[in-house]
């Protein structure tokens, strides 16, 4: 889920969470969110995308050529799910690395002909996503162990807080080169359907 959404659905996601996190303090069982990036090659993700469109000859549109967007996979999922059955009230939000989504495009161009060309960005969409909000850092903590960070619904935090740029996916210190991107891609066969 987006923590800044500019679409209904991505409201409706970030008031479900925070409302579910927020009654911790009252219930025995412990209630805690994980906020996943792209769960690379998942149902409705851009791997699948790309490869109906290079199987169907279609040409895909780059809504934005500095697009970027964060990723991560199953392992990275189950291993917050672990962490978040531990814990009770915070939003659980994993270390991720992020990609050019037009560096993607140009590696499946090149290795399989994927078509495709730039477009304007459609309505509400967004060119960088950010996992944990601007706002939200005073009630942030790193949990460099298990590479998480914990938002708690309302305790703040005491001492130095993480760095936003963290939490960007346009950020340099998370943003993969395309040559370990594609070094990524071909560790795992380019997701090949």
């Amino acid at each position: 889920q987006s923590r800044m959404p500019t679409t209904l659905y991505g409201a409706l996601k970030y008031v479900a969470g925070e409302s579910f996190i927020m009654k911790a303090e009252n219930d025995s069982t412990n209630l805690t969110t994980v906020i996943c990036g792209n769960i690379i090659n998942s149902t409705w993700s851009i791997l699948p995308l790309i490869w109906k469109s290079i199987k169907d000859g279609k040409t895909l549109t780059l809504f934005g050529e500095e697009m970027t967007r964060f990723t991560m996979d199953t392992d990275d999922v189950l291993n917050c799910i672990k962490i978040a059955s531990r814990k009770s009230g915070y939003n659980i939000v994993p270390r991720l690395k992020s990609f050019k989504v037009k560096d993607l495009f140009e590696i499946y161009e090149s290795k399989f002909n994927l078509k495709w060309n730039v477009g304007n960005p459609r309505i509400s969409e967004k060119i960088h996503e950010q996992m944990i909000s601007p706002q939200e850092l005073a009630r942030t903590t790193s949990d460099k162990k298990n590479d998480v960070h914990l938002v708690h619904y309302r305790n703040t935090t005491k001492g130095k807080l993480p760095s936003l740029a963290t939490f960007s996916s346009d950020s340099e210190k998370i943003l993969m080169p395309k040559q370990i991107l594609e070094r990524y891609l071909k560790k795992n066969n380019f997701f090949k359907p």
